[in-house]
């Protein structure tokens, strides 16, 4: 292997690392460091893409290897986490529910992998990405990492069908932006993730989870944003015909 591709599998390997750590930590109850674990290995997998693009270390291996520490990372451990920490309380269907995000994020990495074209390059995502969706139930833990009982298991099997159903749709969702500051869109990225990780480093359980619960939801409401606007654009020529009409009739009866 060129050595050129070490330094960005070695990220992987870290999410990697972090994914199984989560895993073990959610079963042995430790839900707040599993939570955590899973936290860093979303900056992991961060890391690893960009660090290969600036190397031009990019390769289909380096893509699979990314999708299957993926798997783990934000497939089996935060279901693991979802199911130790209320989940099992519904029974059978809790079992279910928990199951929810491994099968989705199985489902959303492997049509990434074939429809990503561009190795060096990503567009906007497809779908949410399974590490921000992993995301939503590890912020939402240790939101309620302090108070006894932990949250009512609907709330959590809630959550849990909201972001694996919204990883296989077909919402489209920004990629992390860029560390640049002269696109006006990518200041304002770069100003929302530093806000989000001022906050989150200051008061984990109070910003955490609804600062990234406006990630998750900016794809229905960029969606229905869209579908308002082409309506209003559409009903703008009638209207303009309708009014054309109106002063013609008013022209000829004068």
């Amino acid at each position: 292997m060129n050595r050129r591709y070490v330094f960005p599998n070695t990220f992987t390997a870290g999410n990697l690392l972090c994914g199984f750590l989560a895993t073990l930590s959610a079963a042995d109850h430790q839900y707040v460091t599993s939570a955590w674990l899973i936290i860093l290995a979303a900056v992991f997998d961060a890391l690893d893409g960009r660090i290969a693009r600036a190397f031009r270390a990019y390769s289909p291996f380096g893509v699979e290897a990314d999708s299957l520490a993926d798997v783990v990372s934000f497939g089996l451990a935060p279901s693991l986490l979802a199911h130790r920490v209320g989940l099992f309380k519904l029974g059978h269907v809790g079992l279910l529910v928990s199951f929810l995000p491994l099968l989705f994020a199985l489902v959303r990495l492997a049509r990434f992998n074939v429809q990503l074209k561009d190795l060096a390059h990503k567009a906007a995502y497809r779908g949410l990405p399974a590490p921000s969706a992993s995301l939503a139930i590890a912020t939402f833990v240790i939101a309620y990492s302090g108070n006894a009982p932990l949250p009512q298991p609907d709330v959590l099997a809630l959550l849990a069908v909201a972001v694996s159903v919204l990883m296989v749709s077909d919402f489209r969702y920004e990629p992390l932006p860029k560390l640049s500051l002269r696109r006006r869109k990518s200041a304002l990225g770069v100003g929302y993730l530093a806000m989000w990780i001022g906050l989150s480093l200051l008061w984990p359980r109070y910003f955490m989870f609804p600062l990234w619960l406006v990630y998750v939801l900016s794809g229905p409401v960029q969606c229905l944003t869209s579908v308002l606007r082409r309506r209003a654009e559409s009903e703008e020529p009638a209207l303009s015909e309708r009014s054309e009409r109106t002063d013609y009739g008013a022209d000829v009866r004068a």
